[in-house]
């Protein structure tokens, strides 16, 4: 209650020209609690929104919000900036985002990096609602969470939204799948820009991690020369069947680089599958994981096993045996 205030209560003038200073100001959930009035939050939820509140602290904003509206309403989700963030996938479940703005606004609202599975339920609640497809607009803002949609929504993707995105995809905490799949959306969508080899490889670069063997070949032939970053976020399973000279031609000037990602799985993959004279031809120094055939005319034999155990002690006897048997006679005959 705003009896247990210790500081002066919050009000509208005071949330306006204060708000940068109201998160170092109010560290304590139960003082921002007490010292908030439900209808300052409700009257300036969009500016309290934006503070960067300790999450202890938008917990408490969304509480009274609960307590003040239940299940908010379409109109008031894009003010919920960091807020948004404290609700549940259960409760968001239970929100009408039939708008493109609405979406948009909560999506950019605050960082959802760690929260995945909630930008799904946003966007499934945005689809759900009368039929609605990503268009190019949608479709940019979803960019960076790319990677929570659902497969089914991937392979919904049109060319034409695609076409129209203007900021690239982030795949990187996308599952194999996921990435397969965006890369054949994008190829699709850029096919008519293959007789322009760079052009046609910068616009699939997004996706690269799903780009198959036989497309990894196809821009190491063209012009296009890969930086270390993107061949690190390749599939392994598709690179180890690159040939050195596929490899050499990929990545151009950059090869040499390889020599400081030995442990990285997109290049062990490929070196674990090759012999040392072909990861040597390179000039790369990397421990390759076959052996090197032997030249014509040469057996190739393996090193014997150590000997232990009771095996030693028969081996040193045999060995005293035959040096008895090869220096007795010797010793006999000078004396003879």
């Amino acid at each position: 209650s705003q009896a247990d205030c210790t500081r002066t209560p919050l009000t509208t003038e005071m949330v306006v020209t204060q708000r940068d200073l109201l998160a170092s100001k109010y560290t304590s959930s139960s003082d921002l609690d007490a010292c908030l009035p439900d209808d300052v939050l409700r009257n300036n939820l969009e500016t309290l929104g934006k503070v960067e509140f300790q999450d202890l602290l938008l917990q408490v904003l969304k509480l009274k919000l609960d307590k003040i509206f239940g299940t908010l309403s379409e109109d008031y989700l894009p003010l919920l900036g960091n807020i948004a963030r404290m609700y549940t996938t259960t409760e968001i479940a239970n929100w009408n985002i039939t708008t493109a703005e609405t979406l948009s606004a909560l999506l950019t609202g605050t960082s959802w990096q760690q929260d995945l599975p909630k930008v799904k339920s946003l966007v499934t609640r945005h689809l759900d609602a009368n039929g609605n497809q990503l268009n190019g607009t949608m479709l940019t803002t979803l960019a960076p969470h790319i990677c929570a949609l659902e497969e089914t929504q991937i392979e919904a993707i049109s060319s034409e939204a695609i076409r129209e995105t203007s900021r690239p995809m982030n795949t990187s905490l996308c599952s194999q799948h996921q990435k397969n799949l965006l890369y054949s959306q994008l190829r699709a969508a850029y096919q008519e820009n293959q007789s322009s080899p760079n052009a046609y490889y910068q616009l699939l670069k997004p996706a690269i991690g799903g780009a198959p063997t036989k497309d990894l070949i196809k821009f190491a032939s063209g012009d296009p020369v890969m930086d270390v970053a993107t061949f690190t976020a390749l599939n392994p399973d598709e690179v180890q069947k690159l040939g050195a000279q596929n490899l050499k031609d990929l990545l151009g000037a950059n090869l040499p680089e390889l020599n400081n990602l030995a442990d990285h799985p997109v290049l062990k993959a490929w070196t674990q599958t090759r012999n040392q004279s072909e990861v040597n031809s390179l000039g790369l120094l990397l421990k390759a994981g076959l052996p090197d055939k032997p030249p014509n005319g040469f057996v190739d034999i393996p090193s014997a096993s150590p000997i232990t155990g009771r095996a030693t002690t028969h081996a040193k006897n045999h060995m005293f045996q035959l040096f008895y048997c090869m220096f007795f006679p010797l010793v006999l005959t000078a004396f003879l």
